[in-house]
């Protein structure tokens, strides 16, 4: 996706996505490349001079059909509806969880010598201070917003657990399940990341 202005970005400013970059395009001078704009967008006036931005951060088309289909999202497609389309930040317990709040939390610390303490714990009380577990606290907070929250978004730079996090509390809901449960559904961007789940 890249953005255009004939006013530095002050009033006009014009989307389209990229349609073909073809090397040839690209080195001559200026630089051709095949754009796509929505009906009604296109402006061809060549007295004018056009700047072009793009960000170099994302692939835009590897988040198109994602964005549009929260564009066309309604409140009976998804119970995270309020929070993604409306970004209501008042995020509560799974139904699941709000029914049956005790778990077993053995999965989640296999380092804790007493594995009979974690089999009872009601995950929306406070957990107890003395487990053993190579998790720093960051990491049990996640764990933590991952098991009690209907949505949550666990982020951080590379090499501070974030997978490992999320593998122990697929883990933990893993073996909590119960017969007619629905599946769990895994989505990642990495196959390394998916492996490892």
């Amino acid at each position: 996706m890249v953005a255009l202005s004939c006013d530095d970005f002050k009033k006009v400013v014009k989307i389209a996505t990229v349609a073909a970059r073809p090397m040839i395009g690209v080195e001559n001078n200026p630089p051709e490349i095949d754009l796509l704009f929505n009906k009604g967008e296109i402006e061809i006036d060549p007295t004018k001079t056009w700047i072009m931005a793009e960000s170099r951060s994302s692939y835009f088309e590897a988040y198109k059909h994602t964005l549009r289909a929260l564009q066309r999202m309604r409140e009976h497609d998804s119970p995270l509806y309020r929070h993604l389309a409306f970004l209501d930040r008042n995020i509560q317990p799974p139904e699941y969880v709000s029914e049956e709040p005790v778990m077993k939390l053995t999965p989640c610390f296999p380092d804790h010598p007493d594995k009979a303490a974690l089999w009872k714990i009601d995950i929306l009380q406070p957990w107890p201070k003395d487990i053993t577990t190579s998790m720093d606290s960051t990491q049990i907070e996640a764990l933590k917003r991952i098991l009690t929250k209907s949505l949550a978004i666990v982020q951080g730079p590379p090499g501070t657990g974030k997978t490992f996090t999320s593998v122990q509390a697929l883990k933990t809901i893993l073996e909590n399940m119960k017969t007619g449960d629905p599946p769990i559904v895994i989505a990642c961007q990495t196959n390394h990341a998916l492996g490892k789940s």
